[in-house]
């Protein structure tokens, strides 16, 4: 693969991508959901799957949240995957951070919410607003 460009899907797809987005995440619950999908290695690095599994949930719910609160909207994730995540976060981190693909993290006050741990584990400010 050529990674020298990076590709306009936006403008690939124009006011379409809303579908477009809709209709890769179903195709990819579908191939998630398939039974085996979660065993043995994948990917170029060969990875388990179920880490590639879960790396894909990460950027689905952090990059969701990205775009709502950009856009100023509530945000609410799956309840059931935060400690998961905030697990595959603290695994991930050491590399991720050389890799500049997470900030360092930010501190986690008592009583925060799994999706505020799991942004501040990431390096994002969960208070943060465009205003």
């Amino acid at each position: 693969m050529d990674f020298s460009t990076t590709p306009d899907r936006l403008g690939d797809y124009g006011a379409q991508w809303p579908d477009r987005f809709a209709q890769e995440a179903a195709r990819l619950v579908e191939a998630w959901a398939a039974p085996g999908a979660e065993d043995g290695l994948t990917g170029g690095m060969k990875l388990p799957a179920r880490t590639v599994g879960a790396m894909v949930l990460l950027d689905l719910t952090v990059h969701a949240w990205d775009v709502a609160r950009t856009a100023g909207l509530p945000y609410a994730p799956a309840p059931g995957c935060m400690a998961e995540l905030r697990t595959l976060v603290a695994q991930m981190a050491p590399t991720a951070r050389k890799m500049n693909v997470f900030a360092e993290p930010l501190p986690v006050p008592p009583g925060a919410s799994g999706l505020d741990a799991l942004l501040a584990g990431t390096g994002r400010d969960p208070h943060w607003t465009t205003g």
